[in-house]
């Protein structure tokens, strides 16, 4: 059977996300050879990274290059840098400015279900979707 579209995969689908895991496998493969120092947990198209600025960086870099050849196109302004407190001005100085990426960056943010941050974040996230969901009921 073949499946003939420009795009690969029709959005809609209901083998649509396991075609377009296989399809971008080879090159998440490549980018976790290239950048084995640090943890990269994907998702079906949603990629995380853990790591020093540098390497995030260099890993997000080789992402654009390589993505389009797989029909993966990172879109700059979805991609979050979660880092300490202490560390936003040194983050958002360095990483930005100094790669030209324009990620947000900030202390804390959902990911996958959960949240990435200290407890006060986090507090305040659940406290907000609570009171929503109280609303809503």
């Amino acid at each position: 059977m073949f499946i003939f579209t420009k795009e690969r995969v029709t959005q809609g689908d209901h083998i649509a996300m396991f075609c377009y895991g296989i399809g971008i496998l080879p090159m998440i493969r490549d980018l976790k050879q290239q950048h084995s120092k640090f943890k990269q947990p994907w998702y079906t198209d949603n990629a995380g990274a853990s790591g020093c600025f540098d390497a995030t960086a260099r890993m997000f870099t080789d992402l654009m290059k390589i993505g389009p050849d797989f029909s993966y196109y990172p879109n700059l302004s979805k991609s979050i840098l979660v880092t300490p407190t202490n560390k936003l001005a040194t983050a958002k100085k360095h990483f930005n400015q100094s790669y030209g990426l324009g990620f947000r960056v900030c202390s804390g943010h959902p990911y996958l279900g959960g949240f990435i941050s200290n407890t006060s974040f986090r507090d305040e996230f659940v406290s907000s979707k609570i009171s929503s969901w109280t609303q809503t009921i």
